[in-house]
Protein backbone atom coordinates (compact mmCIF):
# COMPACT_ATOMS: atom_id res chain seq x y z
CA UNK A 1 0.00 0.00 0.00
CA UNK A 2 0.80 3.69 -0.52
CA UNK A 3 3.07 2.46 -3.73
CA UNK A 4 4.27 -0.43 -2.27
CA UNK A 5 3.23 -3.84 -4.84
CA UNK A 6 2.71 -6.39 -2.69
CA UNK A 7 3.89 -9.94 -3.87
CA UNK A 8 1.83 -13.00 -4.77
CA UNK A 9 2.64 -14.46 -0.93
CA UNK A 10 1.14 -11.72 0.36
CA UNK A 11 -2.36 -13.20 -0.80
CA UNK A 12 -4.06 -16.99 -0.23
CA UNK A 13 -7.08 -18.52 -2.28
CA UNK A 14 -9.58 -20.23 -0.15
CA UNK A 15 -12.96 -21.62 -0.60
CA UNK A 16 -15.56 -21.94 2.51
CA UNK A 17 -17.50 -25.16 3.13
CA UNK A 18 -21.41 -25.01 2.15
CA UNK A 19 -23.54 -22.94 4.61
CA UNK A 20 -27.02 -21.34 4.83
CA UNK A 21 -28.16 -18.11 4.33
CA UNK A 22 -31.26 -16.59 4.13
CA UNK A 23 -31.93 -13.98 0.85
CA UNK A 24 -34.45 -11.27 2.38
CA UNK A 25 -37.75 -9.69 0.77
CA UNK A 26 -37.03 -6.89 -1.92
CA UNK A 27 -33.30 -7.69 -2.04
CA UNK A 28 -31.12 -6.31 -4.68
CA UNK A 29 -30.43 -9.13 -6.85
CA UNK A 30 -34.31 -9.53 -7.56
CA UNK A 31 -34.01 -13.06 -6.52
CA UNK A 32 -37.06 -15.41 -4.91
CA UNK A 33 -36.37 -14.81 -1.03
CA UNK A 34 -35.88 -17.77 0.93
CA UNK A 35 -33.19 -19.91 2.08
CA UNK A 36 -30.30 -21.31 0.11
CA UNK A 37 -26.85 -22.92 0.27
CA UNK A 38 -24.02 -20.91 -0.50
CA UNK A 39 -20.35 -20.50 -0.25
CA UNK A 40 -17.33 -18.65 -0.22
CA UNK A 41 -14.39 -18.30 -3.12
CA UNK A 42 -11.81 -15.88 -3.34
CA UNK A 43 -8.38 -14.17 -2.72
CA UNK A 44 -7.50 -12.69 0.87
CA UNK A 45 -4.64 -10.46 1.42
CA UNK A 46 -3.09 -10.20 4.82
CA UNK A 47 -2.04 -6.83 5.93
CA UNK A 48 0.56 -6.21 8.33
CA UNK A 49 -0.47 -3.62 11.53
CA UNK A 50 -1.08 -0.01 9.53
CA UNK A 51 0.04 3.05 11.01
CA UNK A 52 -2.56 5.61 12.04
CA UNK A 53 -3.42 7.22 9.38
CA UNK A 54 -5.52 7.08 5.92
CA UNK A 55 -4.30 4.90 4.13
CA UNK A 56 -5.87 3.80 -0.05
CA UNK A 57 -5.93 0.32 -1.00
CA UNK A 58 -6.11 0.05 -5.00
CA UNK A 59 -6.80 -2.93 -6.09
CA UNK A 60 -6.52 -3.90 -9.78
CA UNK A 61 -7.74 -6.95 -12.09
CA UNK A 62 -7.43 -7.71 -15.38
CA UNK A 63 -9.10 -10.78 -17.09
CA UNK A 64 -8.49 -12.24 -20.72
CA UNK A 65 -9.97 -15.28 -21.83
CA UNK A 66 -8.97 -16.46 -25.63
CA UNK A 67 -11.55 -18.43 -25.46
CA UNK A 68 -14.40 -16.48 -24.89
CA UNK A 69 -13.69 -13.13 -25.38
CA UNK A 70 -17.17 -12.01 -23.90
CA UNK A 71 -15.42 -13.22 -20.45
CA UNK A 72 -12.60 -10.81 -21.26
CA UNK A 73 -12.71 -7.74 -18.14
CA UNK A 74 -10.59 -5.09 -15.99
CA UNK A 75 -11.97 -3.72 -12.68
CA UNK A 76 -9.90 -1.31 -10.21
CA UNK A 77 -11.34 -1.06 -6.81
CA UNK A 78 -10.08 1.78 -4.51
CA UNK A 79 -10.75 1.24 -0.56
CA UNK A 80 -9.70 4.26 1.75
CA UNK A 81 -8.93 2.45 5.18
CA UNK A 82 -9.28 4.92 8.50
CA UNK A 83 -6.81 3.31 10.75
CA UNK A 84 -6.76 4.23 14.23
CA UNK A 85 -4.88 3.09 17.51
Amino acid sequence: MNLIILSKSWTVRTQSILFNTTIPQDNIYNEKPGPYKTFADGFFMFLEPLKPSTHDLNLKVSVLNPIKKTNNYNANWIYQLIAKH
